[in-house]
């Protein structure tokens, strides 16, 4: 269950002319993680990082070979499990802009699985993956998950 039904002030269709304050929102959130959330929303005590949807962009902001570019953002030392857990060993000395687009979308979602973060938000880390990279994929990115961390992602094609 979302947590959200008739009477929440953030229901679809919901009080525009009079949009809950934050504190109203948390408070009608207490006891629920969703009130943890929004409390460190409102404090700006979280950290996001997001996994772009349109993965042939990359290689006009990330430039160089990728060994080099998903070790300046290791932040939490699991390059080598996350390489291999993306199927990266093959294309470590290859140019960002030579990868194809099953190669960049798994290079995007392993330099995001890399990054020390509070929400990781993942749009469309599927697209360009084989049945088999779609699965291993999902189950990397659920190894992110813990109790104070959020991951969300936005997916279309199931």
């Amino acid at each position: 269950s979302s947590g959200i039904n008739a009477e929440c002030p953030l229901r679809p269709g919901g009080r525009f002319a009079d949009p809950p304050d934050w504190q109203e929102i948390i408070s009608y959130f207490r006891g629920n993680e969703l009130q943890n959330y929004f409390r460190k929303v409102v404090e700006d005590d979280l950290r996001c990082l997001m996994k772009p949807q349109y993965v042939e962009t990359i290689p006009k902001a990330a430039k160089g070979i990728v060994k080099d570019i998903l070790e300046r953002r290791n932040e939490v030392g699991n390059m080598d499990f996350m390489v291999e857990k993306f199927d990266l060993k093959k294309v470590l000395m290859r140019d960002v802009k030579a990868l194809s687009g099953g190669e960049l979308q798994r290079f995007a979602c392993c330099m995001c699985c890399m990054r020390d973060s509070d929400v990781f938000m993942f749009d469309e880390p599927s697209s360009y993956l084989d049945v088999k990279q779609r699965m291993s994929a999902a189950r990397t990115i659920r190894t992110l998950l813990k109790h104070d961390k959020y991951i969300l992602v936005v997916e279309h094609d199931l």
